[in-house]
């Protein structure tokens, strides 16, 4: 998989934002064991602690751009409470999410 990103070409500057954001999330996925009875990975367990079954740890990243956004503090925080509907921000540009499976990473539920 990391071949195709390595092809794929780089965006053009002239489409680029002013900012450079960069973003990254990890996760237990619930995984499978192929000789374990099949149970919901989120069931509470008998006793208090580790709960059977695994997770594999996977990742989600993208590098985008954005042009800047100027709000006052009045537009801050009707954006917090909702308020009242927020006029949308610039657009990301060149956004590729990329996501894998990271091998070798397994975590105890």
């Amino acid at each position: 998989m990391s071949g195709l990103f390595d092809e794929l070409p780089a965006p053009d500057p002239k489409y680029e934002g002013q900012l450079l954001v960069a973003a990254i999330d990890r996760k237990g996925a619930p995984s499978q064991q192929p000789h374990a009875a099949p149970q919901p990975v989120f069931a509470p367990s008998k006793d208090k602690g580790m709960k059977p079954g695994a997770k594999t740890m996977a990742a989600v990243g993208s590098v985008h751009s954005v042009d800047r956004h100027y709000r006052d503090a009045q537009a801050v925080l009707d954006a917090l409470f909702r308020c009242r509907h927020q006029p949308q921000g610039p657009a990301p540009q060149g956004k590729r999410p990329r996501a894998n499976f990271m091998t070798g990473l397994t975590l105890a539920a």
